[in-house]
């Protein structure tokens, strides 16, 4: 995933112009992001004392893969991809 995410950005980036384009990347870079997140978390969850309550939270809402999120859950995601973006864009 990340060599086409690189492709994407780095090698190609003037031709992301499309509104299709530029949501597909925001999806890729959303679903990167999560999966990051989810290593993050498994980690935590293993080195430190978490609530019960939190890490049920976490296992029934946000350990499965981005596309099986719900838009709410999804929309974290997308806010950190958007970021990326800027980066990316010089901005």
């Amino acid at each position: 995933m990340f060599n086409q995410l690189y492709e994407n950005l780095v090698l190609h980036n003037e031709g992301v112009t499309n509104q299709t384009d530029k949501e597909t990347l925001l999806e890729q870079l959303a679903a990167l992001e999560h999966e990051q997140w989810m290593k993050w978390a498994k980690e935590l969850m293993r080195k430190e004392k978490l609530s019960e309550e939190r890490i049920a939270r976490w296992e029934k809402d946000c350990f499965k893969p981005y596309e099986e999120l719900t838009e709410e859950m999804k929309e974290f995601d997308r806010e950190w991809a958007r970021k990326v973006l800027k980066i990316v864009k010089g901005g």
